[in-house]
């Protein structure tokens, strides 16, 4: 029986360290990259998951061919199998706390300049118009520069991420769900209350 880890063993941790990282990124930062390279991001982050998936099996069918015979069984061998497992679990566990603080994080950052746009320039343009342009002041707020309206100024959505299948965003609205006359050009929605009558919204096609 052989110990210490070998060669073939330190190419398992290290590919798994790697793809762990890249699987917790991907899905941290899948909004952004999706705004850069569309279904780059869902590529990038499948393929993550699939190989770790693949280096796990591989690993683990490494431990079974070995564990038959006793000269060239090494007890070192089950350690890329459970840190490829450990690397996996850890960047499916970490995404979504990281990816609500951040979250959190932009709330908090841009709140205050929310209610200044709403109480300052949005509540002041058409009620009836479904999209309101925000100035060059407030641009930055909403991924498309503009505020989606409802209810005549009750409900007001600021976008900052659109996939082909959803639109997500900070809504403003009285109430924890979203008014009927939203859902009647979405089919379904996800909401985080944030506090402030904020939310976190999703809304899909």
């Amino acid at each position: 029986m052989k110990n210490g880890l070998g060669r073939a063993d330190k190419i398992f941790i290290a590919l798994g360290a790697v793809f762990g990282i890249l699987l917790l990124c991907s899905g941290v930062f899948y909004n952004e990259i999706y705004t850069k390279i569309k279904l780059g991001a869902d590529i990038l982050l499948w393929s993550s998951v699939i190989a770790l998936i693949l280096l796990f099996i591989a690993a683990f069918f490494r431990i079974l061919y070995r564990s038959g015979n006793s000269e060239a069984f090494n007890g070192a061998i089950i350690i890329p199998a459970a840190v490829i497992l450990a690397c996996g679990l850890a960047a499916y566990m970490l995404t979504q706390p990281i990816f609500d603080y951040r979250l959190d994080t932009k709330y908090e950052n841009i709140r205050f300049e929310m209610q200044e746009c709403i109480d300052q320039e949005l509540s002041n343009q058409d009620k009836t118009a479904r999209a309101l342009p925000l100035s060059e002041k407030y641009a930055h707020l909403s991924i498309t520069g503009e505020v989606i309206q409802y209810e005549g100024g009750a409900f007001y959505f600021f976008p900052t991420f659109e996939h082909e299948s959803r639109i997500e965003g900070f809504a403003y609205m009285l109430g924890d769900t979203p008014y009927q006359s939203v859902m009647e050009d979405y089919s379904n929605y996800y909401i985080e209350l944030l506090g402030n009558n904020f939310s976190y919204l999703t809304l899909y096609y």
